[in-house]
């Protein structure tokens, strides 16, 4: 740690950050290495942002994105009742993610020009 942290001085803010990532770096196993690379990340942070005024956006967009690819990961017809309840939606709404998520992913396939993996490729008959 930085000298001044030491007499108590480090913000509270970096403080906190760097706690947070050593529990992070601690569940990811990375052993001994894990207060020197927090205190070299939240270092960093400190000398490029120090003295902004940043903003964390909260992610709901990321979050809900997740959690509709989640949902459609899960999707088998037969458990509609099941993904209802577990994140509280109507049936309509759980349809409509559903469907979302698998025309997001058919434009994507169809950019990249590639087959969807789901469905067999159709060979074409022709006459002799």
């Amino acid at each position: 740690m930085p000298e001044r942290a030491e007499a108590g001085n480090y913000p509270e803010l970096l403080e906190d950050l760097r706690t947070f990532l050593v529990a992070d770096l601690q569940k990811m196993g990375l052993g001994q290495d894990c207060e020197r690379i927090a205190l070299a990340v939240t270092e960093r942070i400190r000398t490029c942002w120090g003295g902004e005024q940043v903003y964390i956006p909260k992610g709901r967009f990321l979050d809900a994105s997740n959690r509709d690819e989640e949902i459609e990961s899960q999707f088998n017809w037969t458990n509609t009742r099941e993904l209802r309840r577990r994140y509280q939606l109507t049936t309509r709404h759980l349809y409509r993610i559903v469907g979302r998520v698998r025309a997001a992913r058919r434009k994507k396939l169809l950019q990249e020009g590639t087959q969807n993996p789901r469905k067999p490729e159709r060979k074409v008959k022709r006459g002799v």
